[in-house]
């Protein structure tokens, strides 16, 4: 299947982060599922997409505090035009952790809240891997993605 590799690659892209050994307890310094005034989990926003993916969605899965990086908001994003290395459509990426603020400049306009999110896979993986967190808009750490995906 297509989208654990992804999932793999993505996991693998730490921008502004540090990777910590693989755990067997949680990371140290996340306090989890804390309120935030603007992003709560089940909403699904639209973002300052890639042109070719107008329609692209973010829905927000999480939402933690790190000690030293802050809110990071987790949502999974859909509506994408990504192809994997066999030139096959990657619609979707499960898990992406970005900053607050990164997530501030990138999302527009909130379309509606669902009631059952989205798998927790991505997540989960993430914290046990005490994974990285991106910095940047959603737009450019998805092209960041697909291109890594597709050097491999």
């Amino acid at each position: 299947m297509v989208l654990p590799k992804l999932r793999f690659v993505a996991a693998l892209l730490v921008l502004g982060g540090s990777v910590c050994p693989a755990q067997t307890k949680p990371c140290p310094g996340i306090e989890s599922n804390i309120a935030d005034s603007r992003f709560k989990p089940g909403q699904v926003w639209t973002y300052s997409s890639r042109p070719n993916e107008t329609g692209s969605t973010v829905t927000i899965l999480q939402v933690d505090h790190l000690k030293h990086i802050g809110v990071v908001i987790h949502v999974r994003v859909d509506g994408l035009r990504m192809k994997n290395p066999r030139n096959e459509l990657v619609p979707s990426i499960e898990h992406m952790p970005f900053t607050r603020d990164a997530m501030l400049l990138s999302t527009l306009h909130m379309q509606r809240t669902v009631r059952t999110l989205p798998t927790m896979d991505g997540y989960d993986r993430w914290r046990a891997d005490c994974g990285g967190v991106y910095k940047i808009s959603v737009a450019d750490a998805i092209s960041i993605a697909e291109k890594t995906f597709n050097a491999h």
